[in-house]
């Protein structure tokens, strides 16, 4: 019957030899193999790349430098991450990696600056110590107020609040010291010292004035020409001439040489629009 004739007429599929069979079975193998390989390499390549993207976040964390400098005649107040609060003077730059803060508070510095620096002890922040770092010293601190000057090779630290450790960057000089007390660290000739110091006489510029302290009268000129911008040139010798005073700061330079240059029987005269020269009466 129809039954019969239709299972004569079917074909079955025995006609493929035994090398048929086992080359399929490879064929199939390796299409799934390469599958898995296929997904291990992008698994492989998505991982390398999270590793790339998460180094390179921590490389723009740990060396990206924000940086804050005044010029001649200019004062500006600066604020750091954790709220700490710097002052800076005429002529001074300070550089920090602000995303790396929290895990090292440390500060580049040249110039003239105050600081009002956070205590974080307690505080979840790891970078609980704070540094100030120049060519020629030194000064750590938890959390204190305290005035660094940084010029040439003269390091002058005075401590306001707290206690503040100083030290020199090229010789084996350290202090500590605590409220009212000055560190000054003279690296060109190798010697250092701590004792009292008045607060008008390291603090005066943040009110606007002017303080000097038997300080050399070419030092004055310095700080002159660093406070109103200009250039002082001297026709005689006057690193040997001594100078103190303390007063509030005139508005104008000629103001204040007139100031300082009567006590010398010294005079000036305005040679360019800031330029000025020093000579004998």
């Amino acid at each position: 019957d129809k039954h019969i004739d239709f299972y004569k007429n079917l074909e079955p599929d025995f006609k493929k030899t035994e090398h048929d069979l086992w080359a399929k079975i490879e064929e199939e193998t390796k299409h799934k193999s390469q599958i898995k390989i296929g997904w291990f390499n992008t698994l492989k390549y998505s991982f390398a790349a999270t590793i790339l993207l998460l180094l390179g976040i921590t490389l723009v964390m740990r060396y990206y430098n924000r940086s804050v400098t005044t010029n001649k005649g200019e004062h500006i107040a600066h604020t750091l991450p954790d709220g700490s609060l710097i002052k800076l003077n005429a002529e001074t730059s300070v550089a920090y990696h602000p995303y790396w803060w929290r895990f090292k508070r440390e500060i580049h510095f040249v110039g003239e600056a105050f600081f009002e620096v956070e205590n974080l002890t307690g505080r979840k922040e790891a970078g609980k110590q704070f540094s100030v770092i120049s060519s020629e010293g030194r000064t750590t601190v938890l959390g204190t107020s305290f005035n660094i000057f940084a010029r040439n090779s003269d390091y002058l630290v005075y401590c306001e609040t707290g206690k503040v450790n100083v030290s020199s960057t090229k010789h084996d000089i350290e202090f500590e010291i605590t409220a009212g007390e000055i560190a000054f660290i003279d690296n060109e000739n190798k010697e250092g010292r701590k004792k009292e110091g008045r607060k008008r006489d390291y603090l005066s510029w943040t009110d606007n004035n002017l303080s000097f302290t038997d300080v050399s009268l070419r030092k004055v000129f310095d700080e002159i020409e660093r406070q109103y911008d200009i250039e002082i040139e001297s026709t005689v010798s006057i690193d040997t001439l001594i100078f103190g005073a303390f007063f509030n700061k005139p508005q104008t330079p000629e103001q204040v040489l007139d100031l300082i240059c009567i006590q010398f029987d010294l005079t000036f005269e305005k040679i360019k629009t800031r330029e000025y020269k020093i000579s004998k009466k």
